[in-house]
């Protein structure tokens, strides 16, 4: 066989694999490619999320063991939580995720790697990389925000 026919009968199979694949009812579609992609590492919520994450009463901020929202978690209302330094740990390690429900900023921080974010109201996985949090109750916007000394 020639090479230019090796070429094409390897092109026609390429091919082929690739329409099977995209028209086969078990491929991903383009839209969960895209939603795996992350460009923010404290922003990645990915996963398909359970119907009892991140459950979080107004004006609280809570700290779930996992990262997608679950597991023994503890909370705190932003009027009584905040001024201060206060330990992101839940049953036994730095919490997995967070959600901030207080309409508030609050802060992130890990006193060995000496690093600091500010992060708006939301849910965040925080990859049990961030011992500690502070909320700035009543603050917005993050450009408004003073970093407080790690603790």
């Amino acid at each position: 066989m020639s090479l230019s026919k090796r070429f094409f009968l390897l092109g026609s199979i390429l091919l082929m694999a690739a329409l099977l694949l995209t028209f086969s009812s078990k491929a991903p579609s383009a839209h969960a490619a895209s939603v795996s992609a992350s460009t923010d590492s404290l922003t990645t919520t990915t996963s398909a999320i359970p119907a009892n994450a991140f459950s979080c009463p107004s004006r609280s901020i809570c700290f779930y063991q996992n990262e997608d929202g679950t597991g023994q978690s503890k909370s705190c209302l932003t009027s009584v939580c905040r001024g201060a330094w206060y330990s992101t740990t839940v049953g036994g390690v730095h919490a997995g995720s967070v959600f901030d429900n207080s309409n508030s900023i609050f802060w992130v921080a890990d006193k060995q790697a000496g690093v600091e974010y500010c992060l708006s109201p939301g849910a965040y996985n925080l990859f049990h990389s961030y011992g500690y949090y502070w909320v700035e109750y009543g603050v917005t916007s993050c450009s408004d925000a003073y970093i407080r000394p790690l603790p």
